[in-house]
C-alpha cells in the first residue's frame, strides 16, 4: 500500500497493490476534506462533505449527497390583500428543483401586528429554483386583515437538492 500526503491541502491519497498490479489513486476523507465546496464529477461527490455560509437571503448548508438545506430568521410576512400575508423569499444560494419549506411563527406577541396567529391558516408556497412566494392566508372565520397587518420573525426553511 501507498500513502501520499499534500502538504499544501493536507490531503491524503492512497493506493493497493493487488495481483502485481497497482490499483488507482483514491482520496481519503480527513479534516481538510470536511468543509469547503462541494460538487460533483463523473457522478460522484468530488471536494467537501460539507459547505456552509450565509448569504443574502439566509445561510445554507449544502452536502456531498446533492442535499442542501437554507435558512432565514427573521422573514416578514406582510399584507397583501384583506385575506392574505406574503413575503417573497429569495434563497441565499439557487436549488436544483424547488424545495420544500417550512415556516416557523415566531412565539412573541410583539412580532404580530394588527392580528393574532389564530387568524392565519397554513403557509401555501409557490416555490421555485431561486426564490419562493410564501402565502399566509386568513383562517376561515377569522376577521379580514386590517391595514398594516404583518408578522416579523418567521423562521424559514427550505429543504431541497443542490444536484440532480
Amino acid at each position: 500500500m501507498q500513502r501520499l500526503h499534500e502538504t499544501a491541502t493536507g490531503r491524503v491519497w492512497r493506493r493497493a497493490r493487488s495481483g502485481g498490479i497497482w490499483q488507482g489513486w483514491r482520496s481519503e476523507i480527513g479534516q481538510a476534506d470536511l468543509v469547503g465546496p462541494v460538487s460533483f464529477a463523473g457522478g460522484l461527490p468530488d471536494g467537501a462533505v460539507f459547505e456552509s455560509a450565509g448569504a443574502t437571503g439566509g445561510r445554507y448548508l449544502r452536502l456531498a449527497d446533492g442535499t442542501q438545506i437554507a435558512q432565514a430568521d427573521a422573514a416578514l410576512f406582510a399584507r397583501i390583500s384583506a385575506d392574505r400575508l406574503e413575503h417573497v423569499w429569495s434563497f441565499p444560494v439557487p436549488f436544483a428543483e424547488s424545495p420544500q419549506i417550512i415556516a416557523t411563527l415566531p412565539g412573541a406577541e410583539g412580532d404580530f401586528t394588527s392580528l393574532s396567529p389564530g387568524d392565519l391558516a397554513p403557509l401555501m408556497q409557490e416555490a421555485g429554483t431561486a426564490s419562493a412566494a410564501l402565502k399566509l392566508p386568513r383562517a376561515a372565520g377569522a376577521a379580514v386583515f386590517a391595514a398594516g397587518a404583518q408578522v416579523a420573525n418567521v423562521r424559514l426553511v427550505a429543504l431541497g437538492r443542490w444536484s440532480a
